[in-house]
């Protein structure tokens, strides 16, 4: 683009040893790991502020004044290069995989006859099916480690009575910010469960996890889990199985949708 090209005339007639284009959303950072002097085509880092990873923030906060340190940077800048091509090539594999790639697979044990352009075309979508497949089983069994170890701590935390000084209740206490949207979701189920059950059993517990809208006020009673975050909403309900199902949310709002589900869940204890 003309930015680009323009920045690369700026780069190479000045000492600087990192260039930033941005168009106010997302921001490229290129420096010259391929030839000195020389701004490289590719940027090392580039972030997304409407969908900003956490992996992306540290690597940000190693250009703050405080903490700025060109060597570690230029040391970490080729890793970030390609480690952000790799990802952009799994990710184009995932959702569209090669002919040459679903040839790769059938190969490793699949399929033994000739993989001729009609199988791969048969396979392909399976392929992609598998993929897929296996990256929410990944995702899921994270979250549900994830929920039985925080679930786990809470029962350890309660039944324990650990006898506390109010300085150490406040340093916790200081970490867990509820928010906002935190609480106008709390609000909306209560305002679900109203014409159902008692609604003053309905509370709520936040961690620096999750927020647990609870039933009798106990940890091992939870109506549901709320991760609310700019880059990510949504809801986890754990099933008659004990399995943690996760909802998307795009709004708040959309716990509305989830109503049946929520009724049915607080129901489960007052029986």
């Amino acid at each position: 683009t003309n930015h680009s090209s323009q920045l690369f005339r700026y780069f190479g007639a000045s000492t600087a040893k990192f260039g930033i284009l941005t168009n106010g959303i997302i921001y490229r950072f290129y420096t010259d790991l391929d030839e000195p002097n020389k701004m490289d085509e590719t940027p090392f880092l580039e972030i997304d502020l409407l969908d900003l990873r956490d992996q992306q923030i540290q690597e940000l906060k190693k250009f703050c004044k405080n903490n700025f340190n060109l060597n570690e940077i230029i040391d970490t800048a080729s890793d970030l290069k390609f480690l952000g091509l790799i990802r952009n090539v799994i990710k184009d594999i995932f959702s569209n995989p090669s002919d040459d790639y679903v040839r790769f697979i059938l190969g490793c044990g699949v399929y033994n006859g000739v993989k001729t352009q009609n199988i791969v075309d048969r396979f392909k979508p399976l392929v992609k099916k598998s993929m897929s497949s296996y990256i929410n089983e990944l995702v899921n069994e994270k979250i549900q480690t994830a929920l039985k170890t925080g679930e786990e701590q809470e029962k350890s935390a309660e039944n324990q009575n650990v006898d506390k000084s109010p300085e150490t209740y406040d340093n916790e206490a200081d970490k867990i910010v509820t928010t906002d949207a935190e609480m106008e979701a709390f609000y909306i189920v209560k305002s679900i469960l109203r014409n159902h059950i008692d609604i003053s059993l309905i509370s709520y517990k936040d961690t620096q996890s999750y927020f647990s809208i609870l039933f009798d006020n106990k940890v091992t009673k939870w109506i549901c889990r709320l991760v609310l975050k700019d880059s990510v909403m949504y809801m986890i309900i754990q099933g008659e199985n004990r399995e943690y199902n996760r909802y998307p949310l795009e709004t708040i709002d959309d716990l509305y949708n989830y109503s049946e589900l929520l009724i049915k869940k607080a129901k489960m204890f007052c029986e």
